[in-house]
């Protein structure tokens, strides 16, 4: 179980890239640099 995951750079880009591509308002407003939850790999 993983609380805080941090994104590398690559991911970054991408994740926010597709946040600008299909949420445009949100997009403006956040930059995604990680994520915080339960992540199962």
């Amino acid at each position: 179980m993983i609380d805080i995951w941090l994104l590398g750079y690559e991911e970054v880009l991408r994740e926010n890239k597709y946040l600008a591509a299909n949420y445009s308002q949100l997009a403006d407003q956040v930059w995604m640099i990680g994520c915080s939850g339960r992540i199962i790999k």
